[in-house]
């Protein structure tokens, strides 16, 4: 539905398919503001855009005019809308945004005559332009020597629409092409940074829905179709009948023996791609598309009235929000709108991103940090993970006190993290830097004398069978830790890539290694591998011991040493001049194609990969910037395997693919597609459906799904009534004699279990495997498998001695992504670009950006800024401040002194600096058992004591944050403070249940305490109520009030 491509000068032809696109007026119009006629309405690209008014463009665009703007100079003007950079010969352009409509749209249309459908598609478009406008038209501005990113809020946009595919079939889409120039704040042009834009993931399903909305609004009924949608009337054959293009890729792919594959599809776009037919008028197409339509027995549907309540989609925007904001806050710290956004469009909603927009807004859960949310559920997921890391600090012996025994594959640097890491006294430690996997190797190596068992394990399959068959390191994955024998502190967990866990796994293995008394080594990747709101960050942001492998550059390195340390370092650029100043990298000739950047001739680097023996094949790395270009380079080895014997006979085996669903997903029914697969975890007396048999959904309906089994029986399920089910979605693999396959799930259907083999035979509906043990089964292939194919040069080797980068579309990705694998202990690296001076160009850009959004993050729960707490950029100034300090501030605990006089405060100053005195105190009283009695103390006579001194220091505080004062006093002074606050009689029947609410928000108010925010009373109230809710409601409360806007709590006010 959307694709975004940055275009770059330098190609002749690819620079033309714009510049001389047929809808760009040759001559200037008589009169500009005459009325199109039906066909230049259809044909004529316009201007579109604030940055276009600002130049005095409007209307049907004059060729002269696109070519200025294109080239990056005003039209009829000298000035630039850019910085003008010849140094290299090419520059950026801009962006292509090609938004595609359903082919069925495009029957509809040129067959159907209806013109609106063209409005409604363009209109769709405009739409997703304004919010590409408002969010992310940006330039950067150079202030006290720092570069800062600004907000424009216009863009230069050429709607550009064509309405054919490359064989001559309907095919309604249109280029909204946004030129690289905008104008700053400070009325200069300058280039746009399209990062955001480049890099957004969402915009394809808003367009979707926008469309499916006016299409909708004119009178055409829809269906859902796997990815997206169709008008109903036009079945999948009719489709696919005026769909030549797509037959001629799936015949070109059939012929090379491949499967019709999705990644395939793009290699087969590539190669028999013809010239578009440009001698033809839309006219003739017309006639001709009509002629076919009637021999293909196509009768298109006519619109009529519709009633709003029947237009396909799920729910309302509060609906998809809840289920996004559960889905989210359990993976990670915070998470952004966009991130809300992809979750929400998945799917065709009743609803618009201004609803969306209006409920993320008002919703109660949601708090703001910068340009992202958190929730209350978040942050106490995060505490609490803090807290579990805390407890295991300084609370350990030393795990060898012995003299180091000798090591071979370390440098000196990965060596004394070792050091460091066998004698910290820490029960928990995170090991984060380059070639990990040796140093777990070496971890295992000095252990393994000791009294202490020593397991690892990996977040995935694929990691755990590289470190047995690399290292030889008996490896699980996380999700079994701990299943073995309790060995009590005796026992080290080495968490290998512990970087790709989310939040709740995070928590869940510091639980378990909590229970079993375990050590823990969490090993991460190079710092930049670690990102922003992972649990791994936000440990090491809290202060968590981290030992790094990063070593000093020395004169005595190699080059590929020398580069891969600058790497780690951030020095991008220099590494790969190194790398090409010694021959490391490979110019290759890029096609010339608007759509992508795509090798011309992939065959170098297949035949660089394939002339490597098999040993170094297995040591080699293929790593691109793109997936397209992996697959790419993956079926081109695949053919030159096939053509010399490596890979035999091959067969289509029907795949399941894991869904990955969370709780609530999976019992939503909207998250069922027709042709996904499910099974049932255990048994369940109210569904005839048996444990661990596979059903396929046949009809999506609006309270339950229409299933099947494999053998046919058909069965009414409605997921709501069922906590677990287990969700796959549906797709083809090609698998030959040599293949070596990965299971994703254990299949007790197929006996398949969760680990890799290789493809020995193929024959009579059968498939022969054999592990790496060389135990052989054989497997049906008559119902679908969960399996995945492993590529060559696609999985991490036992040991990475040789990597090829293929690096094709710069603009669009993060170089540490294709970069960062070049380890020290690498020995030869294949680098392939199309110009090296741009790819380099582009690494100094990058750089530059990634310091100034280092200078501006602030990156750590410890600088929330909560939206509602303030209503200035003094208060965002002063709690970002108090909040900074208080992160890089030791914590103190002091000792209770209740005999003590405690200073009070002037009459004026306000409560939170005295609160602040008391907020590090680090009581254990919060965990106190409610129904403990043996205290004794008249606690409503103590409450009323600290209320009326509090009171009287500040008379117009709020009845929930007078309560959190009492509380906080009372722990601070040695004393109860949940059962004193439980023990008062103006809760109205609360009891401990409010003091539970109190408690658990004392932890994100201490947090802000020392922070001078006038609307800290707003803050309080808004988190004790959202607790207390949460607290002292049953499930079906809490139900519904997740369907409606949080209501008020009976509290005292």
């Amino acid at each position: 539905m959307l694709t975004i491509t940055t275009i770059k000068s330098g190609i002749r032809e690819k620079e033309e398919y714009y510049t001389q696109d047929e809808s760009l007026e040759q001559q200037p119009l008589q009169q500009q503001n005459q009325p199109l006629n039906r066909n230049n309405k259809l044909t004529q690209a316009v201007w579109y855009g604030q940055g276009a008014s600002e130049l005095g463009l409007s209307g049907p665009i004059q060729q002269e005019d696109f070519k200025s703007v294109f080239y990056g100079f005003q039209p009829n003007a000298d000035e630039t809308i850019r910085r003008k950079n010849n140094r290299f010969g090419t520059e950026r352009l801009g962006d292509d945004l090609t938004f595609s409509a359903p082919k069925s749209v495009s029957i509809a249309l040129h067959v159907g005559n209806d013109l609106r459908i063209f409005d409604a598609h363009t209109d769709a478009v405009k739409e997703v332009l304004d919010e590409v406008e408002k969010r992310y038209a940006q330039t950067r501005i150079s202030k006290k020597g720092n570069r800062e990113i600004v907000n424009t809020n216009n863009l230069t946009v050429a709607m550009i629409p064509h309405h054919t595919s490359r064989d001559g079939d309907p095919q309604l889409h249109t280029h909204a092409f946004v030129m690289n120039g905008t104008k700053g704040p400070d009325g200069k042009w300058r280039s746009l940074y399209h990062e955001g834009m480049s890099h957004s993931q969402w915009l394809g399903s808003l367009y979707r829905q926008k469309l499916a909305t006016k299409l909708q609004d004119i009178g055409y009924e829809l269906r859902e179709t796997k990815d997206s949608f169709e008008l109903a009337g036009i079945n999948k054959q009719q489709i696919q009948g005026f769909s030549k293009r797509s037959q001629q890729i799936i015949k070109s792919i059939q012929k090379r023996g491949l499967e019709v594959t999705p990644s395939n599809r793009d290699v087969a776009t590539l190669t028999t791609r013809k010239s578009k037919q440009r001698t033809a008028t839309l006219q003739a197409f017309q006639t001709q598309w009509k002629a076919e339509s009637i021999k293909m027995g196509i009768k298109v549907p006519q619109a009529k009235t519709l009633n709003p309540s029947s237009y396909l989609g799920y729910g309302s925007s509060q609906e998809a929000l809840d289920s996004a904001i559960a889905n989210l806050e359990q993976k990670q710290v915070s998470f952004s709108r966009e991130d809300i956004y992809r979750d929400s469009f998945s799917r065709i909603q009743r609803f618009d991103i201004a609803q969306l927009d209006q409920s993320i807004n008002g919703h109660d859960k949601l708090l703001g940090i910068e340009d992202n949310f958190t929730t209350l559920t978040a942050i106490k997921n995060e505490s609490n993970l803090r807290q579990q890391w805390d407890e295991g600090q300084h609370s350990v012996q030393p795990l060898s006190h012995n003299e180091m025994k000798e090591i071979e594959n370390l440098n000196p640097g990965q060596t004394e993290a070792l050091r460091q890491t066998l004698a910290s006294e820490d029960a928990y430690q995170i090991v984060q830097g380059i070639r990990f996997k040796p140093f777990i190797g070496e971890l295992v190596n000095q252990l393994k004398d000791s009294q202490i068992k020593v397991e690892v394990y990996s977040p995935t399959e694929t990691g755990a069978v590289t470190l047995q068959k690399g290292y030889s390191i008996d490896a699980d994955t996380v999700d079994n830790a701990g299943d073995s024998d309790n060995f009590g502190n005796h026992q080290l967990w080495v968490i290998d890539e512990a970087e790709s866990l989310d939040l709740s796994q995070m928590r869940d293995l510091l639980k378990r290694a909590n229970s079993e008394q375990a050590r823990l080594v969490l090993v991460g990747g190079n710092n930049s591998d670690i990102k922003r709101g992972s649990p791994l960050r936000s440990l090491m942001d809290h202060g968590a011991k981290t030992h790094s492998l990063k070593e000093i550059i020395k004169e005595s390195k190699t080059d590929i040493e020398q580069a891969a340390c600058l790497i780690n370092d951030g020095h991008r650029s220099d590494a790969v001049e190194l790398l090409n100043n010694n021959g490391y990298v490979h110019e290759v000739e890029e096609t010339a194609l608007h759509e992508a950047h795509r090798f011309a001739d992939l065959s170098e680097i297949a035949s660089e990969y394939l002339a490597l023996s098999p040993t170094e094949q297995a040591q080699t790395l293929i790593i691109t910037d793109s997936d397209e270009d992996k697959d790419a380079i993956i079926q081109e080895i695949r053919s030159q395997m096939k053509a010399s014997g490596q890979l035999g006979e091959s067969v289509t085996v029907a795949q399941l693919i894991p869904k990955n669903l969370s709780k609530e997903q999976r019992q939503d029914i909207s998250n069922y597609q027709e042709g996904d697969y499910f099974r049932l975890k255990r048994d369940y007396k109210k569904t005839p459906l048996i444990k661990d048999k596979l059903y396929q959904v046949l009809e999506v309906r609006e309270n339950d799904l229409q299933v099947s089994s494999l053998g046919g029986r058909l069965y009414n399920f409605d997921p709501s009534e069922y906590k677990d089910i287990e969700v796959f979605g549906s797709s083809s693999v090609e698998i030959a004699i040599g293949d070596r396959i990965q299971a994703t799930a254990n299949d007790k259907t197929s006996g398949l279990s969760k680990k890799q083999f290789t493809v020995k035979a193929i024959d009579d509906g059968n498939m022969v495997l054999r592990d790496y043990k060389d135990n052989e089964q054989s497997i049906s292939l008559s119902h679908p498998l969960p399996i995945e194919r492993i590529d060559a040069g696609s999985e991490t080797p036992k040991k990475a001695t040789k990597v090829i980068l293929a690096s094709t579309r710069q603009s669009n990705s993060n170089p540490d992504s294709l970069l960062g694998k070049v380890s020290q202990f690498v020995k030869d690296v294949s680098l392939y670009v199309p110009d090296f001076s741009e790819f380099k160009s582009w690494l100094k850009s990058f750089e530059q950006s990634s310091q100034t959004t280092e200078n501006e993050s602030i990156g750590s729960v410890n600088n929330f800024v909560i939206d509602v707490a303030v209503s200035s950029e003094s208060d965002y100034a002063n709690v970002s401040q108090s909040m900074s300090n208080a992160q890089h501030s030791p914590t103190v605990t002091p000792q209770p002194q209740p005999s003590q006089p405690q200073d009070k405060p002037e009459q004026n100053q306000p409560l939170i600096g005295t609160i602040a005195n008391h907020t590090q105190a680090q009581d254990k009283s919060v965990e106190t058992n409610l129904n403990q009695s043996e205290i004794s103390i008249d606690y409503q006579r103590e409450y009323d004591k600290l209320a009326s001194e509090i009171r009287s220091q500040s008379k117009n505080i709020s009845a929930e944050r007078l309560d959190l004062e009492v509380y906080l006093r009372a722990n601070s002074g040695g004393k109860d403070g949940a059962k004193i606050l439980s023990a008062s009689d103006h809760q109205l029947n609360t009891n401990e249940t409010y003091g539970q609410a109190i408690a658990q928000v004392a932890d994100i108010y201490q947090r802000l305490s020392q922070s001078n925010t006038k609307n800290l009373e707003l803050m309080t109230r808004k988190l004790v109520q959202q607790q207390f809710i949460q607290l002292n409601m049953n499930e079906d409360e809490k139900y519904q009030l997740s369907q409606t806007q949080v209501r008020q709590p009976k509290m005292r006010l």
